[in-house]
């Protein structure tokens, strides 16, 4: 028998179907019906059009759009049962028509079917959440978590557009992972809720999940919303839970000696780098502990120093400050010593040591102030000024030791 005929015969047929595939995808592929027909028997589908005119009538929310929308979605799964997005879509607009058992199903078999797609979780979440089961949507949510960190926000604006207790939310939609909890804990650093933030830390302090990193954004907003003792309880919560005594009785200031690293956070030592000189801890040289605080000047610039700081809280009434300095060649007529003022601008508060300059000994810098009534936050802030003599460029070497600050 001759191939030809034969090849004539296919290419007709090939010619046939490719225009009723055009005719089909040009004319008939938005009439439902002819559309189902067609791709039942001649696998001439349009799936993406389908699925564009179901949500169309999903969108609507009438009931008789709603039940064209579930007919389209059910001969959607038909010619694809292992898609978890079909069964999600079926799913949802099953919720539209109030069969709340069906929907469960559909949902459920999505999640079967793409178990780590967040997607899929996430519509899943949405019914969970419609259907007033929290919990079992904050435990999808707490899937998707682990998963990757591009929802984080996603999920946490969730929480909120959903009124979810952050107890809740904490307890049942939050991973036990150092990087998203810092995800969730900045966003409630950003919402600015007090309860919230304390609900979240001492829930993170529980598990061990606290950081210097953490403690320094959430301390400046204690004091910043001038929440001045439960700034102190949690710092002290925070380094008996490190084991360490960075506060002597007494004393107002933590580290006094600088026997431990400065955190950089609020109400402990705050250290400003720059290349014009070098402030670091010296284990060498001391006047008790072991170790001193030592600031380095270059002898290149006219320094206008005021790079180490630390904030205190304090009561009403006569305060006095003390220092122990130590100096080496410190040229110029401005020499470094301590400035206290009010950080919150509730009084004029504003006083100073005199500089100490030259080659010395350890020799005690103090003075004493009232604080007025109303101020309660402090800074204490080693500072230079820049000469205005022609010889203004400091060289030399200052250590600090023994900072003390006493309510009298």
């Amino acid at each position: 028998m001759s191939l030809k005929p034969v090849s004539i015969a296919l290419g007709c047929i090939l010619v046939l179907y490719s225009s009723a595939a055009l005719a089909f995808h040009t004319w008939f592929a938005d009439n439902q019906a002819v559309e189902q027909l067609l791709c039942r028997y001649f696998y001439l589908c349009a799936n993406e059009r389908l699925v564009e005119w179901a949500q169309q009538h999903s969108w609507r929310g009438d009931p008789e759009s709603i039940e064209r929308a579930v007919s389209a979605y059910e001969e959607l799964l038909r010619r694809d049962p292992a898609s978890p997005f079909r069964w999600a879509d079926l799913g949802d607009a099953l919720i539209q028509a109030g069969d709340e058992e069906r929907a469960r199903y559909c949902h459920d078999r999505a999640i079967a079917l793409g178990p780590h797609s967040p997607p899929i979780l996430l519509r899943a979440a949405h019914f969970y959440y419609r259907i007033n089961e929290q919990v079992a949507a904050l435990q999808l949510l707490e899937r998707i978590l682990r998963i990757t960190r591009e929802y984080d926000q996603l999920i946490f604006s969730l929480h909120n557009r959903m009124d979810t207790d952050t107890s809740d939310v904490l307890e049942f939609g939050m991973p036990r992972e150092l990087e998203v909890v810092r995800s969730y804990f900045q966003y409630l650093l950003n919402r600015g809720e007090p309860t919230d933030l304390t609900q979240a830390w001492d829930w993170m302090s529980a598990i061990s999940l606290t950081n210097d990193r953490l403690l320094s954004p959430y301390l400046d907003f204690l004091l910043r919303i001038k929440h001045y003792n439960a700034a102190l309880d949690t710092l002290a919560a925070y380094f008996r839970s490190r084991g360490e005594r960075r506060q002597i009785e007494g004393n107002l200031l933590l580290n006094p000696g600088f026997e431990y690293e400065p955190l950089g956070t609020a109400l402990d030592w705050v250290i400003r780098a720059s290349n014009q000189f070098e402030t670091t801890r010296e284990p060498d040289v001391f006047q008790t502990g072991s170790w001193s605080l030592r600031i380095r000047f270059n002898g290149t610039e006219n320094v206008d120093y005021h790079h180490l700081t630390q904030r205190v809280v304090v009561e009403p009434g006569r305060h006095h400050f003390r220092a122990q300095v130590r100096t080496d060649g410190v040229t110029t007529d401005q020499g470094v010593g301590f400035r206290i003022f009010a950080v919150d601008r509730t009084s004029s508060l504003n006083v100073e040591t005199a500089p100490t300059v030259g080659t010395a000994d350890w020799t005690a810098v103090e003075t004493t102030f009232t604080v007025p009534r109303q101020t309660r936050l402090l800074e204490i802030q080693a500072f230079r000024r820049q000469s205005r003599k022609f010889d203004s460029k400091i060289d030399g070497t200052v250590w600090i030791d023994d900072v003390s600050l006493v309510k009298r």
